[in-house]
């Protein structure tokens, strides 16, 4: 089996590289692949999380407001009716279920942190199903058949954010579970890592400041036609720690160096990709600073727990899906962890690492664990009602490997392997362009709601 599975990675790599000349990078990701390939273990790095807990209880007590708050600085979780996302192949649920390399592209929403609502907090920890325990008239979370009001969409970028805000403004209006002008909403934005994914290929072309005006953009417009609305966003993981990951193993190294070149392109590109993110965090932190999204009935948060994130190998592997670069269902739990106590504490004092934000320990493990429990006059923070910090500052250090160039004597392995592995190019790349096409078909929608029409007002990006 390990050996079907090499010749199927490496087939799929073929697929890849027929349709490219082969320059220095990509002999270099032949060698990787070739290593792999001749390497005995064939992922040591992968961490088996199928018998881990991914849901916790929550006994929290319920405060429900006297009467329906106008003011977005007064809101409790029972006041949230309606939950949405916006962002890219995290969000989507990109892989999180899979438990084959090759059911990586599959979306599984109804486990995403950010929108999925599949089951209960119980069975798998999300921000929706934290937010059904204080109102179970929640709508908008996604379940396997249904998406929902989470418009993410896998291998999006930041200039995609504005095609994205104005379609769940659409798709919020067409529905007819909710009222639009009164509901209060929370939507929120995961969004960023494409991009800085491929940063040092696209520098020339896209800035940290093109990234700000893309967000600027995107956040005029929720402002300005979305009433009654939360908005959340949370910070992209940093470099340095998606180089540790991708150097775990030469799986991870192989996916890595085609959907996330940048972090594999040794110490100084990581270090140039980690300087244009702080930048765009800069821009970001000094415009919601201004206090221009700081309205009566809106406001936008940064919640900046990702921003840190130190990498390891055995803890962090084991939140990571079979791409390496994805989270698995343990992975969406934890986030969500993180996500549910960043959203209660100060401006000034929330923590800017995952382990900080869910406080579960050095393994990560939900045993034991428990959702964080508001209290009676505990509204989710925003820059206006801020009070004392309720988690410590971050005392982590991110780190760099230099995932420079590896052994050329791989190239001989790699010929000598062509022969046997090359009759399942065809079969790979059907299943590829299957999966792209089939993006999890089968979901169906609530009556009203504008995916049932095919004249409703809005695109589905492809």
């Amino acid at each position: 089996m390990a050996t079907m599975l090499k010749c199927v990675l490496f087939a799929i790599l073929m697929v890849e590289a027929h349709s490219i000349s082969l320059e220095n990078a990509d002999k270099n990701m032949i060698n990787r692949l070739a290593e792999y390939i001749s390497s005995e273990d064939c992922d040591d790095s992968r961490v088996d999380t199928s018998s881990e807990p991914t849901g916790v209880p929550c006994n929290c007590e319920v405060f429900k407001s006297d009467k329906i708050p106008t003011s977005v600085h007064e809101l409790r979780p029972s006041d949230i009716k309606v939950i949405g996302a916006i962002g890219d192949g995290i969000t989507a649920g990109s892989s999180a279920g899979s438990d084959s390399i090759l059911d990586t592209l599959t979306e599984y929403r109804e486990l995403s942190f950010l929108a999925g609502g599949q089951d209960n907090v119980e069975t798998i920890v999300t921000l929706p199903n934290i937010l059904k325990k204080f109102n179970p008239s929640l709508v908008g979370f996604s379940t396997e058949r249904s998406i929902g009001l989470n418009v993410a969409e896998t291998g999006a970028r930041l200039n995609e954010l504005a095609c994205q805000a104005a379609e769940l403004i659409d798709m919020m209006k067409s529905d007819k579970r909710i009222n639009y002008e009164q509901d209060w909403k929370m939507v929120t934005i995961l969004v960023g890592g494409n991009d800085f994914c491929n940063y040092c290929v696209d520098k020339d072309d896209a800035t940290s400041s093109d990234f700000m005006s893309a967000m600027y953009e995107a956040l005029e417009m929720l402002m300005d036609e979305m009433p009654r609305v939360f908005i959340n966003i949370v910070s992209t993981v940093n470099p340095h720690d998606l180089s540790t990951i991708a150097s775990q193993g030469s799986v991870c190294t192989t996916v890595y160096m085609k959907s996330c070149p940048c972090v594999t392109a040794g110490t100084e590109i990581v270090a140039q990709v980690h300087t244009a993110m702080e930048k765009y965090q800069d821009l970001l932190n000094s415009l919601i600073e201004t206090g221009r999204y700081e309205k009566n009935d809106f406001t936008v948060v940064v919640q900046p727990y990702l921003q840190n994130q130190v990498a390891d190998k055995s803890v962090e592997m084991s939140l990571m899906s079979q791409d390496c670069i994805n989270l698995n269902k343990k992975g969406q739990a934890v986030y969500a962890m993180g996500l549910w106590r960043s959203m209660f504490s100060s401006i000034k004092g929330k923590p800017t690492d995952l382990r900080t934000a869910v406080n579960l320990g050095s393994s990560y493990s939900l045993e034991g664990a428990e959702i964080y429990c508001p209290s009676e006059n505990q509204y989710f923070v925003t820059s206006t009602n801020s009070g004392s910090s309720t988690f410590s500052a971050n005392s982590f250090d991110t780190m760099a490997v230099d995932d420079s160039s590896s052994s050329s004597n791989g190239a001989i392995v790699a010929v000598s392997v062509i022969g046997g592995c090359i009759c399942l190019v065809a079969i790979i790349a059907g299943v590829i362009g299957y999966r792209r096409v089939r993006q999890r078909q089968g979901y169906s929608e609530p009556e009203g709601h504008p995916m049932m029409s095919s004249s409703a007002g809005y695109t589905k990006f492809s």
